[in-house]
């Protein structure tokens, strides 16, 4: 029940940090590759991280990680890509699994 409580204390502190970041990213994240909407409505729940790099066509940047030192397997990272100027995405993995998704003025 304790690890419970501490994911979920993780889960929704990561999220808060998920959109405060995706108001603050700018132009210079990323690789120099820029994602689009179309690209971003395509990601899934439940994909891979490297199957989500595979569909935006470049890694993300990653913006946060936590792991659980009781359990090490359990891992959350937060990754952002680039979009058309201003623009940006962010996704979110648990255990190498999207858990969440959004995105600011991609087109």
């Amino acid at each position: 029940m304790t690890i419970i409580k501490v994911a979920l204390g993780v889960f929704f502190g990561l999220a808060l940090t998920f959109v405060a970041c995706s108001l603050i990213v700018t132009q210079g994240t990323g690789t120099g590759c820029v994602i689009h909407l179309a690209q971003f409505q395509a990601l899934k729940t439940g994909m891979s991280y490297a199957s989500a790099t595979t569909m935006l066509g470049c890694e993300g940047t990653e913006m946060s990680r936590s792991e659980l030192p009781t359990a090490p397997q359990f891992s959350t990272i937060m990754y952002s890509w680039k979009g058309p100027g201003i623009a940006n995405a962010n996704a979110m993995f648990q255990n190498d699994k999207l858990i969440n998704k959004a995105q600011f003025g991609l087109q």
